[in-house]
């Protein structure tokens, strides 16, 4: 979730606007067990078109790096 919000502040310029938000996680139903999947939900706004597919691309590669980093599967749908 960290890394997605330094997206809009690192990659969108400051005259064009967007907002990346996660508004749901869902996972697991114990306290002291490391769930088997996680979701998380959110919204994607921008005015520009080629700030939006900016954005969506920063989120494939981001769900690419941490997908090889931890050794998982990450599904990024829209």
């Amino acid at each position: 979730i960290l890394s997605l919000q330094t997206i809009v502040s690192r990659q969108v310029g400051p005259t064009k606007t967007a907002v990346i938000s996660v508004s749901t996680i869902e996972g697991g139903s114990a306290a002291n067990v490391i769930a088997e999947r996680v979701r998380l939900t959110g919204t994607i706004l921008a005015l520009d078109e080629e700030v939006h597919q900016t954005i969506l691309k920063s989120i494939q590669a981001r769900c690419d790096a941490f997908s090889a980093i931890y050794n998982t599967d990450i599904d990024f749908k829209i």
